[in-house]
C-alpha cells in the first residue's frame, strides 16, 4: 500500500485556470505536484496534473485517466522546468488533447505568459524545509 504525505497547498489563479500547488512524498519518491483546475460544464474540474517527482516525473492528461505519462529526463530535462514551460506556453493544446476543447479556447494565453512565474513561486513556497 502506497503511503504519502502532502505539504500545505497554495492556490494560484491565472488565465481562467486554478493551480493547486503542493509537495508530495510517496514512499521513496516525491516532489512538487501541480493540479490544474478549470470550469467544465459549470463545475470546477481537475483537468491536468503535473507530478514533478525526483525519481519518476510524470503527468496526467486528464487526471481521471489511469495512464501515467512519464517524463524522460534525457529527453525533456528537469520535470519541473518542463512542466513550467507547458504551463507558460502549451496548456491550451494540452487541454484540447485531454478532451477539454471548450476550456482550451477560453484560456487567456497572455495572462499565462505574463504570470506563470506565480506557479513557480508557489512551488518554492510549498517546498519542505530541510
Amino acid at each position: 500500500m502506497a503511503t504519502h504525505e502532502d505539504s500545505k497547498k497554495q492556490t494560484v489563479e491565472i488565465g481562467g485556470l486554478r493551480f493547486e500547488v503542493m509537495h508530495r512524498s510517496l514512499q521513496d519518491d516525491g516532489g512538487p505536484t501541480i493540479e490544474v483546475y478549470g470550469d467544465v460544464d459549470g463545475e470546477s474540474t481537475q483537468v491536468l496534473r503535473f507530478d514533478c517527482f525526483r525519481k519518476a516525473p510524470h503527468y496526467h492528461m486528464p487526471p481521471s485517466s489511469p495512464e501515467i505519462l512519464k517524463l524522460d529526463p534525457a529527453t525533456v530535462g528537469d520535470g519541473l522546468d518542463w512542466s513550467m514551460a507547458q504551463i507558460r506556453e502549451h496548456i491550451p493544446e494540452m487541454l484540447a488533447t485531454a478532451g477539454f476543447t471548450e476550456l482550451s479556447r477560453a484560456v487567456d494565453r497572455e495572462a499565462l505568459a505574463a504570470d506563470w512565474a506565480q506557479v513557480r513561486d508557489a512551488v518554492a513556497a510549498t517546498a519542505p524545509v530541510a
